[in-house]
């Protein structure tokens, strides 16, 4: 009996050590594997408004049907700017506090660049400089979110 103490004594230490720090190791890659998750989800979410806003400023509302398209798309612009603006105040209360100001600062940006110029307007032309406005400034918050996820 006493020999199943000093060997209980010697041992069970040691794996409560290890058990603790494997507990806290896959916490930390558990949450650096969450936040790229979540950076990969919010790049996806940036490449499809590009898309969108490519389509919006290099097509008139001439027809009809364009005119329609054209509706559709200001609505899932704008939809997508406020979704971006809630994961990323999300994410930057979860991951970053203290970038929470500048990434903001980068998506309104993009939601002036998405949304300025004869957005929306009746009688809306073609504006191509408008989407490379749009283009620089996706750029930036995807640059930010990469450096974030390295």
């Amino acid at each position: 009996m006493d020999a199943v103490l000093e060997i209980s004594r010697i041992i069970v230490p040691p794996l409560i050590t290890v058990g603790l720090g494997a507990y806290v190791a896959q916490r930390f890659f558990v949450s650096r594997a969450n936040e790229a998750a979540m950076v990969d989800f919010m790049i996806k979410e940036l490449h499809e408004l590009q898309n969108d806003s490519l389509e919006y400023w290099t097509h008139a509302p001439d027809s009809p049907e364009n005119k329609q398209r054209q509706i559709v798309l200001s609505q899932k612009i704008k939809g997508m700017i406020k979704s971006l603006s809630a994961d990323s105040t999300y994410y930057c209360g979860r991951y970053c506090k203290q970038k929470t100001v500048e990434l903001q600062g980068l998506l309104v940006d993009v939601a002036d660049a998405c949304t300025g110029g004869d957005f929306e307007g009746v009688d809306r032309k073609i504006d191509t400089g408008r989407y490379i406005l749009v283009v620089n400034a996706i750029n930036r918050v995807k640059s930010e979110f990469h450096r974030r996820k390295i």
